[in-house]
């Protein structure tokens, strides 16, 4: 691999330029194509980004473009073809979450992965890079919690925008995240990965209540809160909400209750009595949401062959958990989840 890590950027909306922008700050790593099929993103990426070509499909943009890695930045119900197409043509690949939108597709492109196993893939699951949840997972793995039994975690963020007009997508013919996007797949599966990610248990269950009271406008429920259990006996509460009147929640409100500690937000708690301030290391990046700690770590796992934090099989398996979690909320059963192998 030469030193500088050759990227392309597919998808060019607001996350493709996020993206951009932070490769194009980061040394040893440069965007050298990009692609949409949407003719006025490309447009608009070009106005900003006028040294980077970009290509109107992904056959285009791997037989001219010449690049280590590919950036899988679409709409979420758009991730499963880009992603396929470019392990298949020999690429690495980071993908946003959710890392697909359907069980049939995650299924796909497991099989895609399972086929290039010396590839690096990643997810976009950033919430294991953040450095609170960075300490309660290595509180875990050393086992200072003693037996974890009951976790929380929440992904409450008024995103009642994304209904407006603007929103619809002329490629796709409507407003995905209208049409498409599952709150606790899209949303709730931040906080529910990290939480299966800090208590290393197989999650085989789920039950789900919901309603559309707030964000009716949206085909799934705006409101869900499922209940995920693990093969430890431990469980889990995730609740997704997209129109509270409210801001975001801090910390997603991580809650990991153990035997011996536990750790609400950035607090602990070693008795019934009294809360302390967990200590952590802080980090500081130019860009938010994590974004910045995704793509050090995919181009040094590129480079060095040591794993990323967030490989895309494994939060796959976050994905199916919470699409299993959406079909127990319309069933209004409690639902088995099936494994990634």
């Amino acid at each position: 691999m030469r030193s500088t890590i050759r990227l392309a950027v597919i998808g060019l909306g607001h996350i493709g330029k996020i993206y951009t922008h932070l490769a194009l700050a980061i040394e040893g790593i440069k965007p050298v194509a990009a692609c949409d099929i949407f003719e006025k993103a490309r447009l608009a990426y070009a106005g900003e980004f006028p040294q980077i070509p970009a290509y109107a499909s992904v056959p285009e943009l791997l037989a001219k473009a010449d690049f280590d890695a590919a950036l899988v930045l679409t709409s979420d119900p758009c991730h499963a073809e880009p992603f396929i197409q470019c392990l298949d043509a020999g690429k690495h690949v980071f993908v946003e979450k959710p890392v697909g939108n359907t069980i049939p597709e995650i299924q796909e492109m497991v099989t895609a992965i399972n086929r290039h196993p010396r590839q690096v893939v990643a997810s976009g699951h950033i919430l294991r890079y953040y450095p609170v949840n960075t300490k309660i997972k290595q509180m875990a793995a050393n086992g200072e919690f003693g037996d974890i039994f009951y976790l929380e975690g929440d992904y409450i963020h008024n995103l009642i925008e994304q209904g407006r007009p603007d929103r619809f997508n002329e490629a796709l013919g409507r407003n995905w995240y209208l049409e498409d996007e599952k709150p606790m797949v899209g949303g709730g599966c931040h906080p529910f990965d990290v939480l299966r990610w800090i208590v290393n248990s197989p999650v085989v269950s789920v039950a789900s209540m919901g309603n559309k009271i707030a964000f009716p406008a949206m085909k799934h429920e705006d409101c869900i809160v499922s209940i995920y259990q693990f093969a430890s006996g431990a469980v889990a509460k995730v609740t997704a909400l997209y129109a509270p009147v409210a801001p975001c929640t801090p910390f997603n409100n991580i809650t990991v209750y153990g035997t011996k500690c536990t750790v609400w937000r950035d607090q602990i708690c070693f008795d019934d009595k009294t809360w302390q301030s967990l200590q952590y290391e802080p980090y500081r990046e130019k860009f938010g949401h994590g974004f910045e700690r995704e793509i050090l770590d995919f181009a040094n796992a590129i480079r060095t062959g040591q794993p990323v934090r967030a490989p895309a099989k494994d939060c796959a398996q976050s994905e199916i958990a919470t699409l299993i979690a959406t079909e127990a909320l319309r069933s209004n059963n409690k639902l088995d989840i099936p494994q990634v192998v």
